[in-house]
């Protein structure tokens, strides 16, 4: 009897069915609870995005899918906690530009090339909003600002995308405004309204329902041009500060995670961001809709990382 031959007839047998086995496994994705995992705290710009999304997501797989809020240090805690998860899909990182600025504004950030970019779903512009009654523009933010350096007090997220603008500001004024830090938008924008502090640039999906309802004052809009949504406020660029900011939400995996899964999720996205009622339902809360798949997220990611780069190299 050749047993060499039978044992490798028997070897190939089973790695054929190994292989099978993977396969189901991968067309099965997903079999189990998914974790959406958003980098900010609940009741900001990215834990609304994240929860809209979740809903829709778990209409389509027939599994549960959680949002798990892991906030701090500008979004790194919950990007580092992806970052080493096990990469099989099931824990997705939710999160903003932050993942890019925080790698040259927080030491031991996790980096971009951690992670697979599977799509971006939106992309805003900081709004700088002030606390009711300052009554302010940049023009007397200066000025003020020149006679008493600490009048006022700025509040920031650390190594968010918005913290870029927020040092700019304070160099353009030529301002050492008190800055206090949050761990996220929405503890930030509780602080303005309690007038704890006086200035925050934030997203305005954060903030619309305050600004419309008179209770906090933008002041300027870091877009190219001015918003439809808030007309009447000037960009930077009309008080000659050439400031544009683009500020992304997008889904990422670990970088090992493997592709065939990885394409299983993006093509979930795009499937729930084709949805006009998930449009509408965004737009309702004040973001704005933008999806881009996987190459054409990374391709915005790599500019803004030279971007941000530049920025913080001067």
């Amino acid at each position: 009897m050749n047993f060499k031959k039978y044992f490798l007839v028997g070897l190939v047998l089973i790695l054929a069915f190994a292989g099978l086995a993977s396969a189901a496994q991968s067309d099965a994705f997903p079999s189990k609870p998914v974790t959406i995992v958003v980098t900010f705290p609940p009741g900001g710009r990215s834990d609304l995005s994240a929860r809209i999304l979740a809903g829709r997501f778990q209409k389509l797989w027939g599994q549960a899918v959680v949002v798990a809020n892991r906030a701090g240090a500008g979004g790194t805690i919950g990007s580092r906690f992806v970052a080493d998860a096990k990469a099989d899909g099931y824990t997705i990182l939710f999160t903003t530009s932050a993942l890019i600025s925080a790698q040259y504004l927080i030491e031991k950030a996790p980096r971009l090339e951690d992670f697979q970019a599977l799509s971006v779903m939106e992309i805003s512009y900081p709004v700088l909003v002030a606390r009711k009654g300052l009554n302010l523009s940049l023009n007397n933010l200066a000025a003020s600002s020149a006679g008493a350096p600490t009048r006022f007090s700025i509040g920031f997220v650390p190594g968010a995308t918005p913290q870029i603008l927020t040092e700019a500001l304070l160099s353009a004024t030529k301002s050492d405004m008190t800055r206090v830090p949050f761990k996220g938008e929405s503890e930030a924008v509780a602080a303005l309204l309690g007038d704890h502090v006086d200035l925050f640039a934030s997203s305005w999906a954060t903030v619309q329902g305050h600004v419309k309802a008179g209770k906090l004052e933008p002041i300027a809009v870091a877009s190219p041009v001015r918003q439809p949504d808030i007309p009447g406020v000037p960009t930077f660029r009309e008080y000659g500060l050439d400031w544009t900011l683009e500020v992304f939400q997008a889904f990422f995996v670990p970088k090992a995670t493997p592709r065939d899964i990885a394409r299983q999720i993006e093509e979930a996205i795009k499937t729930v961001m084709d949805d006009p009622s998930l449009i509408n339902d965004m737009k309702a809360i004040g973001l704005i809709p933008r999806y881009l798949d996987a190459r054409q997220s990374e391709s915005l990611m790599s500019k803004q990382n030279t971007q941000f780069k530049a920025v913080v190299d001067r």
